[in-house]
């Protein structure tokens, strides 16, 4: 398991030159660790650092206002045509921090052609990022309130960076005796007195004299990531595990996807859009047709009213046809009430019980009842009578 891990992580190695050799560091385990193998893995970073000795170091300021992020590198590469040694023949490494509308860069230079000859002890490993053995230092500084000194001792030199709250370099020098150091802190003035921590890279050494009593912490090495890694790589060599070598593919690719998804998100609106617009058709088609439905009741019944109307109107003329037809001369009819079930006719004959029998067999009737008992009328010499006929297919 340990071995498929080993294979999947970044191969992070650092070299430089010293007196001529090689020197070989390995990131194992969380620390940097000296190696003497020239054969190393494939892939991953090669970092190459170039010594304090032959890097100088510069601290600028550019107002943000005039110079945007975009154009910083190359007022940086302006500059230092005007104070490297090398002009426009120089390597150069440079980080920035953005302060009150302020940037604040830290630049080292070297020269260039002699650093590719240190790096022919190299010359069977492929160098993916060239770096100032200072900055590498620095960015292992994390940022510290008040700001922070990193010092190295070596060969009873202090070697001092003087770092800002803001993580920036802004001073480096080499004191080499105890008057250059009360000079340096002269020099430093009030900023001295803000310092909280002295980062040590050579161990738990007694501080010098020169400087006040401040918190020493052992600085902890670590490789560079992000921008100032993507700010060391030398032109045409990537290595697989950077991050920034697939930045514009995977930003293509981002961009791609989101012009997908607008597509498709416009197709499902314009899609929505649709349902929604024959959804209200509907609606209104809906609202029509329950409208046009209750007109075709209404209409119906009042066909099925009229309907019976001219039935019952009908059905009235031919009784009355008929009545007249089987009715005696000498009969009169008094009242003729007729509704759905029954026709009752009121009149006068001389001789009502025939009445009945003459209207026997009339057509729609299917019943002849009389109600009440004949009576004479003396006055006119005819017997009054009450006739009720039910109509036929209706309920009695």
């Amino acid at each position: 398991m340990n071995n498929i891990l080993k294979s999947l992580l970044p191969h992070k190695v650092c070299l430089k030159a010293s007196e001529g050799e090689l020197q070989i560091s390995e990131w194992v385990k969380g620390k940097w660790e000296p190696t003497t193998r020239i054969k190393l893995p494939k892939g991953g970073s090669r970092l190459w650092l170039v010594s304090e000795q032959n890097t100088q170091f510069q601290y600028r300021e550019y107002p943000a206002d005039v110079v945007g992020s975009s154009g910083l590198e190359e007022a940086v590469l302006l500059d230092l045509e005007a104070w490297s040694p090398w002009g426009r023949l120089s390597g150069y490494f440079f980080f920035s921090k953005k302060e009150k509308n302020q940037w604040q860069v830290a630049v080292w230079v070297w020269d260039q052609t002699q650093e590719r000859r240190s790096q022919e002890v190299a010359s069977n490993i492929t160098i993916t990022h060239v770096m100032p053995e200072q900055a590498f230092q620095v960015l292992s500084c994390p940022i510290t309130e008040g700001g922070a000194l990193l010092l190295r001792t070596e060969k009873n030199n202090n070697h001092c960076i003087l770092i800002n709250e803001q993580g920036v370099p802004t001073q480096q020098t080499v004191i080499t005796t105890a008057a250059e150091g009360v000079r340096f802190k002269r020099s430093i003035g009030r900023v001295i007195g803000s310092l909280n921590t002295v980062f040590t890279i050579n161990g738990d050494e007694p501080l010098p004299a020169w400087l006040p009593e401040i918190e020493q912490k052992r600085l902890q090495l670590r490789p560079p990531k992000g921008k100032a890694l993507s700010q060391a790589r030398l032109d045409g060599s990537y290595e697989s595990y950077d991050p920034f070598k697939w930045k514009k593919p995977v930003i293509a690719l981002l961009v791609l996807w989101l012009i997908y998804l607008l597509g498709q998100s416009f197709i499902l609106w314009s899609r929505t859009s649709e349902v929604e617009s024959k959804l209200q058709e509907e609606r209104v088609l809906g609202k029509d047709l329950l409208v046009l439905r209750d007109k075709v009741r209404v209409m119906h019944t009042q066909i099925k009213h009229n309907a019976y109307l001219r039935q019952r109107q009908s059905r009235e003329m031919i009784l009355l046809a008929q009545l007249t037809q089987r009715l005696p001369l000498d009969a009169w009819l008094l009242s003729v009430v007729i509704d759905n079930k029954w026709a009752s006719i009121q009149g006068k004959a001389l001789d009502a019980a025939s009445i009945g029998a003459a209207l026997e067999g009339l057509a729609g009737i299917d019943h002849i009842a009389y109600e009440g008992e004949i009576k004479l009328d003396p006055a006119t010499q005819r017997q009054a009578f009450h006739i009720k006929l039910h109509f036929s297919g209706s309920d009695s």
